[in-house]
């Protein structure tokens, strides 16, 4: 076959083929499209009459709620007379509101008041239908929960209607309801016109269990569902059904909504295509006949002629001919490369200096050091390692680099390090680099992913990780190649890594110890107030059992600096101005500092505000001054600052980094003795401290570290030996307006009372203080050690509970998750929830009228004072104030 009927029989096929790949684009895309599109609008429209009916339901509610809130109707529901009837229900009332029915049902169920339309036909079935169905829901017996009408479709036995259903109660809306009002209208085909007439479409309505239904509207049902709630299915080739499935006022389905549309959409689309298929068609005939055309006269006669040529070339031997060089296409390019074939050598020498050029192309521009080194000696493998080093020592020099090794190593460009010595950048004496140079030699002179280090001229440690390997010719080394990158910001991460998973175990430690420490110290606290009281203020065993007290609340206060460390502790967080904190901290800080030692304070006049526990934040300026003032031998100043950072990324010399963001920063300066690294790595854990014994617990700065991170901030350490220390705190600025402290008031004596209440708590000491406190105050008292044994007490038990009292972290079940089942059968019921440090569950527990916190350890009278107010109803008093007091009592 010659060439030019295979273009032919190509282009040919390419027409077919471009004829049969845009008729199926067009099917599977185009028309998909407008089917899409139309079923898309046959939705919207459906959706349209569903509005339209939820709107006639929204305007028989509001007649309902209208005549059913409304004091004169609440006394007629209780005590029925005719004036009411004729005043306000004459006839021509329901015509002018196109109702059927209207009635009121007493709370009995009985009917008060029964009105029907002339049109309503059989009025004893739409009369026992509205009262069953009232009867049957649970309108009649908890009409309080909403007061806010109920509206839907009834299906009785012959029609249905569209009815709304209100609770009868006051004007302003109190009750209890005494009854129910019913306003009903029949939705029957004049209603369905309505509705058509509104929408401007077809509509059908039919009932989902009438024998008589269409075939299509039973597949339709059988497809619709929650999930589907709208089907569409063309009815022919010019008009598309949607069918909405309508569920009755309790949720079931009841009726089918249809609405019948032109497929104008569909149409239009296979015009389209038969538009589009035309159009192509014509146009791929065009541009088969041109492309022919240009092919014969561009292509396919200069090919023919070039190949004459290249014959009588072959057929004269004359290889000094060339071939004419005409135009500038890729025919032109081949009468080139056939006329450079004569020029080889050259080719090939032009070829090898572009290699050469790529090759120095990649070695300048890559991002990793890469080096070459020459020995002024070469090196014999057979010789001891000892020598061997020693011999690379003296003999190793730079003799070629690119630019990112140069300044990796603080050259201006790589000729700068040509010459130089391997040893004045590579300290041999160095551990980690001895090694490195062992595992070169040892593993044949090529090693992968070592690890060197160097120092910077401040100072620093540098790392880097090699890539090395040496060249071997006639048992010498000559050269070695080396590939370089610096890897200092990684180690350093790996660094705050490991910090960051040593300080989190301590915390958990912390937090678990201070958590079983509270549980023992409310048992000592506890029955130390007991024993107080069986002796008068003025004996000795009153004063000895003070003394008591005051040692474990010192004890208390430790186990809240071991929580604040461990971020367990219990914070009342709230939008705050720290310049107002340290403003009303000034007075105590000058106290606490030294005489000979200056307090500086400096504040920002525009302050961003946090939301942080103003208690906890006065806790951290303290004990971050106190530090600063032991730091300073004699005489010097301690500076507490704020400002504002608005930080966008980038290097702020912060450790750990902190996320671009807005923050408020306090920082305390001190000039004192400083720390070194080893210091300043163990500053934060707990009982760490480097002054005399006696002179500090060594949990001050750990509190701090705790507060701050609990706060969702970040804090960081500056300091040298001689040099004094800067502390800073970055707290996320907060949006709002700053919230009062509630301070706690003095409160009377908690009388004694009655009640049940089940104690749930794992620790036996705490549980059987809780309970004799308890039941000497004359409470019922039923204990629990567990979730699952409270559960158990309580289906067994007979008489109502009116308290819980749980601890909240409890082995299995969590106190949390108790009163979620208990709530599950007793939804009001009453709860004060106690703990020794926060949790998960903590922020999910939310104080109000009907739940409570306390914190451990308490004073036994606050127990007895929170299941008090909780019984007698001051629950939502008592919530504020254990809300207002949670992180007070923690400071």
């Amino acid at each position: 076959m010659t060439l030019r009927r295979k273009t032919l029989v190509i282009v040919a096929a390419t027409l077919l083929g471009l004829l049969a790949g845009f008729f199926v684009l067009t099917r599977l895309t185009l028309l998909r499209r407008f089917r899409d599109y139309e079923v898309q609008q046959t939705h919207q429209e459906m959706q349209q009459a569903k509005t339209a009916l939820d709107s006639e339901l929204a305007n028989l509610s509001t007649i309902a709620h209208d005549d059913a809130e409304w004091d004169d109707a609440y006394e007629f529901v209780q005590r029925p007379n005719r004036r009411f009837v004729q005043s306000n229900f004459p006839h021509n009332l329901l015509g002018d509101f196109r109702l059927d029915v209207v009635e009121y049902l007493d709370a009995s169920g009985n009917v008060i008041l029964q009105q029907f339309s002339d049109s309503a036909g059989e009025q004893s079935g739409i009369a026992e239908g509205l009262r069953t169905l009232v009867l049957n829901s649970q309108w009649l017996a908890q009409p309080t929960a909403t007061n806010v009408p109920v509206n839907g479709v009834l299906v009785l036995a012959d029609r249905p209607l569209m009815i709304a259903v209100s609770p009868v109660v006051r004007s302003d809306g109190s009750g209890p309801p005494k009854g129910v009002m019913i306003v009903a209208r029949r939705f029957d085909q004049n209603e369905v016109h309505r509705l058509s007439l509104l929408t401007r479409l077809e509509l059908q309505v039919h009932r989902i269990n009438d024998p008589a239904l269409p075939t299509d509207y039973r597949a339709a049902a059988e497809a619709l569902s929650r999930l589907k709630p709208v089907v569409t299915r063309p009815v022919d080739s010019h008009s598309i059904r949607g069918y909405e499935l309508i569920n009755d006022i309790e949720g079931k389905p009841a009726l089918i909504l249809s609405a019948r549309l032109t497929r104008s959409v569909y149409e239009q689309g296979k015009d389209t295509e038969l538009f589009l298929m035309g159009s192509v068609l014509a146009l791929g005939l065009t541009f088969s006949l041109v492309t022919m055309f240009l092919l014969e006269k561009l292509v396919l006669s200069r090919l023919i002629g070039l190949g004459r040529n290249v014959e009588s070339i072959g057929a004269r031997g004359d290889l000094a001919a060339r071939l004419p060089v005409v135009g500038h296409d890729e025919l032109t390019e081949v009468s080139d490369l056939i006329n450079r074939m004569l020029q080889s050598l050259e080719r090939v020498e032009q070829e090898r200096r572009q290699q050469e050029e790529r090759y120095r192309a990649y070695i300048t521009q890559s991002t990793e050091g890469i080096w070459r080194c020459e020995l002024q000696a070469p090196l014999p493998i057979s010789l001891p390692f000892e020598k061997q080093i020693e011999h690379l020592h003296k003999n190793l020099y730079f003799s070629e680099c690119n630019e990112a090794l140069a300044r990796l190593h603080g050259f201006a460009t790589p000729r700068d390090m040509e010459g130089v010595a391997m040893r004045s950048l590579f300290d041999i004496s160095n551990t980690t680099n001895m090694e490195l140079a062992r595992k070169f030699l040892d593993s044949g002179y090529s090693i992968a992913d070592a690890e060197s280090v160097g120092i910077d001229k401040q100072g620093h440690t540098r790392y880097f990780v090699n890539n090395i390997s040496g060249v071997i010719e006639h048992g010498m080394l000559v050269r070695i190649w080396g590939a370089q990158r610096e890897v200092t910001h990684q180690r350093r991460l790996e660094a705050q890594l490991r910090q960051a998973q040593k300080m989190e175990a301590m915390g958990r430690l912390a937090g678990g110890v201070a958590h079983d420490f509270n549980n023992l110290l409310s048992v000592v606290h506890g029955y130390t107030e007991i024993l107080q009281k069986r002796f008068r203020p003025e004996e000795a065993g009153y004063k000895e059992a003070q003394q008591v007290l005051h040692a474990t609340e010192k004890a208390a206060g430790l186990t809240n600096q071991l929580l604040a460390f461990g971020r367990k502790q219990i914070l009342a967080p709230r939008i705050l101005d720290l310049n107002s904190v340290i403003r009303d901290l000034d007075r105590m800080v000058r106290r606490l500092v030294r005489e000979d030692i200056e307090l500086v304070i400096r504040t920002e006049p525009d302050l961003w505000l946090v939301r942080a526990d103003p208690g906890q934040m006065e806790q951290v300026i303290i004990n971050l001054a106190v530090n600063a003032s032991d730091a300073i031998p004699s005489g010097g100043c301690v500076t507490v600052e704020t400002t504002n950072l608005l930080y966008e990324g980038g290097l702020l010399g912060q450790d750990p980094p902190l996320k671009p963001g807005r923050y408020v920063v306090l920082t305390v300066t001190d000039t004192g003795i400083g720390m070194d690294a080893e210091t300043r790595g163990k500053i934060f854990e707990p009982f760490f401290t480097t002054k005399d014994v006696g002179k500090g617990t060594g949990l001050g700065l750990a509190t701090v570290y705790g507060i701050v991170q609990q706060s969702g901030g970040q804090i960081s350490v500056y300091s040298e030996p001689g040099r004094g220390s800067v502390f800073k705190i970055f707290l996320p600025h907060a949006e709002g307006v700053p919230e009062a402290v509630v301070r706690p008031v003095k409160r009377d004596p908690v009388p004694n009372a009655s009640g049940t209440v089940l104690l749930v708590e794992d620790d036996p000491s705490v549980r059987q203080l809780a309970r004799e406190v308890l039941e000497g105050r004359g409470y019922t008292v039923l204990t629990a050690a567990s979730g699952n044994e409270a559960l158990q007490k309580v289906e067994t038990r007979e008489t109502n509970i009116d308290l819980v009292v749980t601890d909240v972290i409890m082995p299995g079940m969590a106190g949390d998750e108790l009163v979620e089942h208990l709530r599950l059968r007793r939804p009001d019921l009453k709860v004060v929830f106690v703990s020794g440090y926060a949790s998960d569950s903590i922020p999910r527990i939310v104080p109000n009228s009907s739940t409570s916190f306390l914190q451990k350890p308490f004073p036994v009278e606050d127990l007895v004072r929170t299941v008090y107010e909780m019984i007698v109803g001051k629950g939502e008093e008592t919530a504020q104030k254990m809300s207002s007091q949670s992180g007070q009592t923690a400071t």
